[in-house]
């Protein structure tokens, strides 16, 4: 091999070329080629709770872009989430409502909220609420999560789940949820135990219906 071949080498190996072609976002990956995500199936937990929930979890694309945003922070998945729901949402908040529905993402603890920046939950709800700005009410400061409670991906068991979840929730201005029909978002329904816990405790603060909606279950 030729000097000026070897130290060309040498150089790509040191200095390889910048790849100047623009990287597919998170929506693109998602969507790409022929993949239909799996839609969730409705059963007993989504019943229970009055719930609904859009793709099933199995889906290693729905989960990856999932993980993705709760744990990477890519939140240019929530837009597309929201589109893919609109239907959904719409024929939920066409229902006979006394008011407006009001939205109200799964809470956080403060700790979790600052060390990631933001919540999953409220920015999927956000971008719900954008698609219908008039049709309803949205709200992520009258309930909160208490800063003991543990991580549910820890508990291993529905009754675990169940245990753990116990006291997590608090209502601070219950006179804002005071006979509101209430749409609870989180990004994944699992067992249900974070859902039924919170629908718990909006209820005894006097909401007059708690119904549920997930990206995923």
């Amino acid at each position: 091999m030729r000097v000026r071949e070897l130290l060309a080498k040498l150089l790509d190996i040191a200095f390889p070329a910048i790849d100047s072609s623009p990287r597919r976002s998170l929506v693109e990956e998602l969507t790409a080629g022929d993949h239909i995500p799996l839609p969730a199936q409705h059963d007993d937990i989504l019943a229970s709770l009055s719930g609904r929930a859009l793709f099933a979890y199995r889906d290693l694309h729905i989960r990856a872009a999932i993980k993705s945003l709760k744990y990477d922070g890519n939140t240019d998945v929530t837009e597309w989430f929201a589109e893919e729901a609109r239907e959904t949402i719409r024929d939920i908040i066409a229902q006979p409502f006394a008011q407006k529905p009001l939205v109200i993402p799964i809470p956080i603890t403060l700790s979790r909220h600052l060390e990631r920046g933001f919540n999953q939950s409220a920015l999927i709800a956000k971008a719900l609420v954008a698609l219908f700005p008039n049709d309803i009410d949205y709200d992520d400061t009258s309930f909160i999560r208490n800063e003991f409670s543990q991580s549910q991906t820890e508990a291993r068991t529905r009754v675990e789940r169940a245990k753990n979840i116990r006291g997590a929730f608090d209502v601070v201005t219950p006179d804002l949820l005071m006979r509101r029909d209430i749409l609870l978002i989180d990004d994944v329904i699992t067992t249900g135990a974070t859902l039924h816990e919170a629908a718990r405790i909006l209820r005894a603060a006097g909401a007059r219906s708690v119904s549920c909606f997930a990206i995923a279950h």
